[in-house]
């Protein structure tokens, strides 16, 4: 019998071919299939580790990207109610940007702030205009909806210092019958805290009320209280000694 009618020996056939290689030549079917799963599965666990990651940093960028856009237009559709409601309100900002020495005001106008308050931002941003930020938000006199008076100072209401005596005290800026001596001390202290290392300190003092000098006041009076009124005889009435 021809080897080649053997089937015993036709099992053992070498089935290479010209182009395959002896190690899946020899296998067996199933041991093919398994070997073509684990490719598959190896390149499916490759894919995914780097498909997955990226994945997620795009999901996330763009979730990202739409809550900025909700957010934005949910802040401008508020301002436009506000605008809407109360046309006079207002809001601006003064200074430095980046300042880290930040005064917040608000209340219905500029012209309705205590003095004390208005006279000591007028002087710290005039005298450190790099190192204040002054933020302003007025609602307008005739507003329905009036802010009251705040002034707040790197977000403090209230701001240690020593009085006279030597005690030490906490200025109120949120009083509007606040001693002014003890505010203008105060915001200085405060902005010196933040920036000590600056050449030159912030040293602010309140204006002095103006004293009448009774005594150059009754001299001017007594000038010109014995000028002598000459008759002049033009006059209809005669002015008569």
């Amino acid at each position: 019998m021809s080897q080649w009618n053997d089937p015993d020996k036709m099992k053992y056939r070498d089935s290479r071919s010209l182009f395959g290689d002896d190690t899946r030549s020899n296998c067996t079917v199933a041991e093919a299939k398994e070997y073509q799963q684990g490719e598959s599965r190896f390149r499916f666990k490759r894919v995914a580790m780097v498909g997955v990651p990226v994945l997620v940093i795009v999901l996330c960028v763009a979730a990202g990207i739409w809550y900025c856009d909700y957010y934005n237009e949910k802040v401008e559709r508020q301002e436009a109610a506000l605008e809407a409601e109360n046309p006079s309100r207002s809001e601006r900002v003064d200074g430095y940007e980046n300042a880290k020495f930040v005064m917040h005001v608000e209340g219905m106008s500029e012209e309705t702030l205590p003095m004390a308050c208005v006279l000591v931002i007028r002087d710290a941003l005039g005298q450190k205009p790099s190192e204040v930020k002054v933020e302003y938000k007025f609602s307008g006199e005739m507003s329905p909806k009036p802010l009251p008076f705040n002034f707040t100072i790197n977000g403090k209401s209230s701001l240690e210092t020593i009085d006279d005596s030597g005690a030490p005290v906490a200025v109120d800026l949120m009083d509007e019958q606040v001693n002014p001596n003890l505010l203008f001390k105060a915001v200085a202290e405060e902005w010196n805290r933040l920036y000590p290392d600056a050449m030159y300190p912030m040293v602010l003092e309140a204006p002095k009320p103006r004293e009448a000098n009774l005594e150059e006041t009754s001299a001017k009076e007594d000038q010109f209280s014995n000028i002598a009124i000459p008759n002049d005889p033009r006059m209809t009435s005669p002015i008569q000694k």
